[in-house]
């Protein structure tokens, strides 16, 4: 047998490796806390259960970071984190994390949570805000 001939299936079987390594490569998280800012040990557990890799860093302020996303007064936090280019404002359950990852919505820069106890909302690049889009909010 020629080494050319074996040079797709080896293509094909480097090609399987990665998008297998890249599958279960789990994604970072960088989590963005004041020091006033409670610790929420149950979200970030949630978070690490689901495969998660969180890296906390602690920081005097989050509104700089939070003026350049334009969050809205109402809903800004003393935690923000981000991953895979989106931020989460506040403790954002896994499940609507996993939601917006598996969805990549490309309008969406943000999720944070509804200061009305009403679920999530969506912070959009054009600055709008978009209520209860997360998966948690559906029946």
């Amino acid at each position: 047998m020629r080494p050319l001939a074996l040079l797709p299936v080896t293509i094909a079987l480097a090609g399987a490796a990665f998008a297998a390594f890249v599958a279960t490569a789990q994604p970072k998280i960088i989590l963005y806390e004041t020091d006033d800012c409670t610790p929420d040990e149950n979200w970030i557990s949630g978070l690490q259960a689901e495969g998660f890799d969180v890296r906390r860093e602690l920081v005097a302020d989050t509104n700089g970071l939070q003026d350049t996303l334009r969050v809205p007064t109402g809903l800004r936090d003393c935690r923000v984190a981000q991953v895979a280019g989106y931020s989460l404002i506040g403790s954002i359950p896994a499940s609507d994390t996993i939601h917006l990852l598996r969805k990549k919505p490309g309008d969406v820069i943000a999720l944070a949570l509804d200061p009305d106890g009403q679920g999530i909302v969506a912070l959009h690049h054009d600055g709008s805000v978009e209520r209860n889009p997360a998966q948690s909010q559906q029946p």
